[in-house]
């Protein structure tokens, strides 16, 4: 062999049997001014330890080396200084397969192409524990085996093309990796369809390239493990079978079938995320199925991320979490995990998708959301397994920060579990059926409900500072510190179209007592609702649309102060069975709608804003004089009742609509109405409860204008007065005096009575009266 040579000049076409390398000094073997062939017999090369680099041919031109050979070649390194060959190296053999196997600790670098002979075949295996580089596009069609170390490739193109692993087909038998590395250098996204064998000592594969993916679409086969390491992106979207692990050590990998992960099914196998790392369900993107799949393999998360890229996708194995874990779902994706949740570690819900947790998940970190959807199909009291595992019940466990938590849980429960509102705040969805918090709700965010069901809150202590808005269905407080930490219209309850706050203190977990909440109500079109017991809205109440104000049966609700209107002109409904009683001094401008119940203002001038009543199916009662201002129109609807309970109103003109009420129940007290004879009337008003004068100018007194002709013939023959004092029993029509007072005037008979009068004879002599 040579030895102890700094610079060896070969001319021509050289032959040698081998070459061993020890001298501690640089050697460079190269053409002698012109390029030179160096044929290598069955020795190969040998560096030894200690030796100084070694470089064979060169880049400048007639100082070449080529490397030739026609028998299996042992390259071996094991100096701490690298091998480099810069010319080409190609076997000559016209028949068989001549394996080129790399070695050695120490690290060797391949510049130019590898090819093989017109009929041979050349096979490179990589052994050792150091690092083969091999940078250019080789030609050579057989396996390539990585036995150990590093074998450290620019390009991996399709099977049958040049590239650094060779020219070899796509099937899995022409790369072994085998307890080595495959490292990919490459600058720009680099796809084959190429697949591999994964030995018992385990594959490696590693990508530091953040900015560039590297996809293998063919079969990944074997028993071993697979291990991504480097901050890169590994792509595998092929029906792969290998039964081992896959451990993501670094970076992404990304399956894109539903075998790209091999078919561990087991805890022992499965796939492993380290912290850091990520596991991507993408089968959307290339090469991937193109349609929702599903995944059956155990994982294990370890400070990881599971992140679902595209489609719906279910993850049926079991999770294992350690640590702090990221769960991302992409905007309009979903994954549902079937598989139960276990171990000591909390999951962060992040991107905009919907995370589903099915299954009743017993580990015990903390669950933040910070964007998107978090589904869970079972919610249980802290320390009990449920959806959101069995961490307690204190608010720090469970923290909302810019997502939405959504119980699908079809019937009412109820549980001790508080939450935290992060500075992004958050949502709860309920769609049907009833959800009841009863721990500490705390935090600087926003509270928000959605969904058609009923989210209640039954937290005595809760004390977030973010305003609380309801956009669909129901919120319950049932106690007055429910709604956090109340106080100015920014950080009250805000209300929209299709939202109800309740008020329920006699629900389960409530108070169970009368209740005053002094928090700012804004409703924009939304229902501010009155549940179980006698309470009471001090706070304030803006108007932001036209929207609801309504009470059950079953308690009634106070309004003590002021409704206003913010934005233009709007009024209110008050809906349900129940009372709801205003005793503040309005400054709200649209109208009075009662559609249930009763509405009861309690102050002189209380509505004096307002520029309509309408009543149906529900009473609008006066619990003092001078409510409305005189101005206000009013208009009657079926089953709508004004009750005076003796105090006196001057309103403006009347319109009917349907069979409406003037009650005048009380002692005393007139109600003036502006002239209506240019209003439609299209169904009957019925005055009942009258105590006045039939001349006129008693202390009770219904007037319309100033003079007889405040009322069309029509309308006064509309008017009944039903049982008036000092008449029998009955209905009798109204007649009109000359300053517009109506009064009863004759007894309208029955209907079986009229039957017994000439029809003809009737209609001639029956006409209202007007005094």
């Amino acid at each position: 062999g040579l030895n102890n040579a700094q610079l060896i000049r070969l001319g021509g076409t050289r032959s040698a049997n081998s070459l061993t390398f020890s001298s501690t000094g640089t050697t460079a073997l190269q053409g002698g001014g012109t390029s030179s062939t160096l044929n290598l017999g069955e020795g190969g090369i040998t560096i030894n330890a200690g030796a100084g680099a070694v470089t064979i041919g060169a880049t400048t031109s007639g100082n070449g080396t080529a490397l030739r050979f026609a028998t299996d070649q042992n390259w071996t390194n094991n100096s701490s200084n690298p091998f480099t060959v810069t010319n080409s190296i190609q076997s000559t053999a016209t028949s068989g397969i001549q394996t080129l196997t790399v070695g050695g600790s120490g690290d060797s670098v391949f510049i130019s192409a590898i090819g093989e002979g017109a009929d041979g075949q050349v096979a490179l295996t990589k052994s050792g524990s150091g690092t083969l580089t091999v940078n250019n596009s080789n030609t050579y069609d057989g396996v390539t085996s990585i036995l150990g170390g590093i074998m450290e490739v620019a390009n991996v193109a399709n099977g049958g093309s040049s590239s650094s692993i060779g020219a070899a087909g796509a099937d899995s038998a022409n790369l072994v990796i085998n307890g080595g590395t495959l490292k990919w250098t490459g600058t720009s996204a680099d796809a084959t369809n190429r697949g591999f064998t994964i030995g018992a000592a385990g594959a490696t594969i590693d990508n530091t390239n953040t900015e560039a993916l590297l996809r293998f679409g063919g079969v990944v086969t074997g028993s071993g493990n697979l291990t991504k390491t480097g901050t890169g992106l590994l792509a595998l979207s092929g029906a792969s079978d290998y039964a081992g692990k896959t451990i993501i050590s670094g970076g992404i990998v990304s399956a894109r079938t539903e075998q790209a992960l091999g078919t561990s099914t087991g805890t022992a196998d499965g796939t492993e995320v380290a912290d850091g790392a990520a596991l991507h369900l993408d089968p959307g993107s290339s090469g991937g199925s193109g349609q929702g799949s599903t995944w059956v393999e155990a994982l294990s998360l370890s400070g990881g991320t599971l992140g679902n890229i595209s489609e719906n996708n279910r993850w049926e194995g079991t999770v294992a979490l350690t640590g702090i874990n990221t769960f991302a779902v992409a905007s309009g994706t979903a994954l549902t995990v079937v598989g139960v949740v276990s171990g000591n570690g909390g999951i962060t819900k992040t991107e905009e998708g919907t995370l589903y947790l099915a299954a009743s998940n017993s580990h015990t970190g903390v669950t933040t959301i910070n964007a998107g959807t978090l589904r869970v199909g079972s919610l249980t009291n802290g320390g009990d397994s449920s959806g959101l595992g069995a961490a307690g019940s204190d608010a720090a466990n469970l923290v909302l920060n810019g997502g939405t938590l959504w119980s699908s849980i079809t019937s009412d429960n109820g549980v001790n579990r508080g939450f935290t509102l992060g500075v992004n705040g958050g949502t709860i969805r309920k769609d049907g059926g009833i959800l009841r918090m009863g721990g500490v709700v705390t935090g600087s965010g926003e509270l928000r409900k959605t969904g058609n069901g009923t989210f209640a809150l039954s937290g005595a202590d809760n004390d977030y500072t973010g305003r609380t808005v309801v956009t669909a269905g129901i919120m319950e407080a049932r106690r007055a510190e429910s709604l956090g930490a109340y106080g100015s219209a920014a950080n009250g309850t805000l209300v929209e179209s299709g939202g109800t706050l309740k008020l329920d203190p006699g629900g389960t977990g409530g108070s169970l007592v009368d209740t005053t909440w002094n928090e700012t109500a804004v409703l924009n079109g939304g229902r501010l609702e009155n549940g179980r017991r006698n309470n009471t809205w001090a706070g304030g109440v803006i108007l932001q649309a036209n929207s609801a104000i309504a009470a059950d049966t079953v308690g009634s609700l106070t309004i003590s102060s002021v409704i206003s209107e913010e934005g233009g002109s709007f009024g209110f409904s008050k809906e349900g069975d129940g009372n709801v009683i205003s005793t503040g001094l309005n400054t709200f401008t649209g109208t009075t709608s009662v559609t249930g119940g009763v509405l009861e203002a309690r102050t002189t001038g209380g509505f004096d804003a307002s520029t309509g009543l309408s009543v149906s199916t529900g009473t609008f009662r006066l619990g003092a004089s001078e409510v409305f201002n005189d101005a206000a129109t009013v208009t009657f609807g079926a089953g709508g009742i004004l009750q005076t309970d003796g105090f006196s109103e001057i309103l403006g003109v009347v319109a009917v609509n349907g069979g409406g009420t003037l009650d005048l129940s009380g002692n005393g007290g007139v109600v003036r109405f502006g002239d209506s004879s240019g209003e439609t009337w299209s169904d009957l008003l019925t005055i009942s409860g009258w105590e006045g004068l039939v001349t006129g100018g008693g202390a009770e007194q219904v007037i319309f204008g100033t003079d007889g002709n405040a009322l069309t013939t029509d309308q006064l023959s509309s008017i009944r007065f039903a049982d008036p004092s000092g008449f029998a029993p009955g209905l009798y029509d109204a007649a009109i005096l000359g300053n517009g007072e109506i009064v009863p005037g004759s007894l309208i008979p029955e209907p079986s009575a009229v039957l017994l009068v000439a029809a003809g004879s009737v209609a001639a002599g029956f006409r209202r009266r007007r005094i």
